[in-house]
């Protein structure tokens, strides 16, 4: 079959992409239009040309984004999707092409599946089936497995020796003070999540980042939390109607590595869990 292979047009494809997802993902990953929208064509790193679509006849039959990282030589080829009753025709090596070529004309020389700045997963998840073979079948090297994990909190309790750092260090919500300390560590530290931070401090959910510093000021790690207080233009649980709506997250945990050793990754969480 004939089709073509153009740029996502949200005044043209906005219905399509959701329509393309619940005739083929939904009844096992169940996501709303808008959280969908979020997380693809209406996130502020989504620029023109980053999301692609395959059409026959004006009928949108696959979908690809990618997430070039803008000022460095990364990218992420977020989401590869193709209408089952299409496949084996030619589309989604097409998508894919398509994709890896874009990144590198965005300035990529490394590539990851899944992840990037506005993404659903964070890899390919292994209940796909032949997704994996797919992309193995085009050069792609799985190299480590990423884990969701999820845990009921109502009856949560964390015990004194995994919730108590070593001595001299505190661990607590950060202020407006805090931001641009925050940001440097993980500009420092941990650069692939320094955007999901940035998001958090310019929104002003202070209060959703979690600080253990020693007692004379300096930073040893940072964690990200969302609940149900946080800004409603943070995404930060996507899968509320597969998990719930009371569904909270802890995410990007890290402790400088020069600090591992003394607690402060495992306080962190700690707290996280008690706040939510």
């Amino acid at each position: 079959m004939s089709f073509d292979i153009r740029p996502f047009e949200a005044e043209r494809d906005a219905l399509s992409l959701p329509n393309l997802w619940n005739v083929n993902l939904r009844s096992d990953w169940p996501v709303s239009p808008e959280v969908l929208a979020r997380a693809t064509w209406a996130h502020e790193s989504c620029h023109e040309g980053d999301l692609l679509v395959a059409v026959s006849d004006d009928l949108v039959l696959g979908f690809v984004a990618t997430h070039p990282d803008r000022g460095g030589t990364g990218g992420n080829l977020s989401l590869l999707l193709v209408d089952a009753g299409h496949r084996n025709r030619g589309i989604g090596s097409a998508l894919h092409d398509a994709a890896l070529k874009h990144l590198r004309e965005a300035g990529a020389r490394s590539i990851a599946l899944g992840g990037g700045g506005a993404y659903l997963w964070p890899g390919v998840p292994l209940a796909l089936p032949g997704a994996m073979p797919f992309f193995q079948r085009r050069g792609w090297c799985f190299i480590h497995e990423c884990h969701d994990l999820t845990q009921q909190l109502a009856a949560y309790a964390t015990t004194s020796t995994l919730r108590d750092p070593a001595a001299g260090i505190v661990v607590a919500p950060a202020t407006e003070t805090d931001g641009p300390g925050i940001l440097a560590f993980e500009a420092r530290e941990f650069p692939e999540w320094l955007p999901h931070y940035a998001r958090a401090v310019d929104l002003g959910d202070y209060g959703d980042l979690l600080v253990a510093r020693v007692e004379g000021g300096v930073i040893l790690g940072v964690l990200l939390l969302y609940g149900a207080w946080s800004h409603p233009e943070r995404n930060d649980v996507r899968w509320k109607t597969l998990l719930g709506h009371d569904a909270g997250a802890i995410g990007a945990v890290g402790v400088a590595a020069a600090a591992r050793g003394r607690g402060s990754g495992t306080a962190l969480v700690a707290r996280a869990s008690k706040i939510l």
